[in-house]
């Protein structure tokens, strides 16, 4: 099984789908299966909402103040088990959340989410990894009109 929680360098991150709607050249898990502490990022079946609770309520947070949502999957396919999780590791757990993300959450899931997001994460890194949008061609979809 995929690690759903794991470290790399000094921070903890959540592993929680394998589902991401791009194929960026870029990305890491074309080239590996693990990163940091994980041997393998790639899930057999995506892990439930209780799965993902579960690994965040083993795992001792000492000496880190924050869980970032980023794994081998967009996290905001799997939309109600972010906002569930990190919900969760910011009531219970006292941490900072913040989302890596490619940024097309609005478009996957057909309405603006940043309200929900706003609820419950801190902090959003969006991966453009381009110069422009016209050099933005890793992607099979680029929504240039993105809300994030």
């Amino acid at each position: 099984m995929a690690d759903i929680i794991y470290t790399y360098k000094d921070s903890v991150y959540a592993n929680i789908t394998n589902k991401c709607n791009c194929r960026c050249t870029f990305c890491i898990r074309f080239v590996k299966d693990g990163v940091g502490d994980a041997d393998t990022l790639w899930h057999q079946v995506n892990p439930s909402k209780e799965e993902v609770i579960d690994a965040i309520k083993s795992f001792d947070f000492t000496g880190y103040k924050e869980l970032v949502f980023c794994g081998y999957g967009e996290p905001t396919c799997q939309l109600d088990i972010l906002l569930d999780a990190a919900a969760y590791a910011k009531k219970e757990k006292g941490l900072k959340i913040r989302l890596n993300t490619n940024g097309q959450g609005s478009a996957e899931n057909g309405r603006d989410i940043v309200p929900e997001l706003s609820k419950v994460i801190d902090s959003v890194s969006v991966s453009l990894n381009a110069p422009s949008k016209k050099r933005i061609r890793g992607c099979h979809k680029a929504y240039s009109h993105q809300r994030f």
